[in-house]
């Protein structure tokens, strides 16, 4: 498995990953073991963050299958997304979110890493 981006919990106690298994995987810390996998994409998963910093429950993915979901952990029992971002021509490496952790009214392309603007969107 490659993992293609992963990030640290608001509380520090998980890492979120997406890897090229078309997945996501949530690991906690403390156990050392996955405790989440969402596979609700078609290709790879390149881009993933928190939508919160203070909650873990909401997640967004970006991929390769050229389209940014949005999960929400407390009702993944039927493994659909939450939302979907669909519309994208080419696979997605970044997720957008501005820097206090919240969507942005109009989507902008977001380094995962530091959280830098890039160019919009385009559906």
């Amino acid at each position: 498995m490659q993992i293609f981006s992963l990030r640290f919990s608001g509380d520090g106690t998980e890492i979120v990953a997406g890897h090229n298994r078309n997945a996501v995987l949530v690991y906690d810390l403390e156990s050392r073991k996955t405790i989440v996998e969402i596979t609700g994409h078609d290709d790879e998963v390149n881009a993933v963050c928190y939508g919160d910093k203070s909650s873990p429950h909401v997640l967004y993915s970006g991929s390769d299958d050229s389209t940014i979901k949005v999960w929400d952990r407390r009702s993944l029992g039927d493994g659909r997304a939450a939302g979907c971002f669909l519309g994208h021509t080419e696979g997605l490496s970044t997720t957008p979110l501005n820097s206090t952790g919240s969507p942005h009214s109009h989507l902008h392309r977001r380094d995962i890493c530091g959280q830098q603007r890039r160019r919009p969107l385009r559906p």
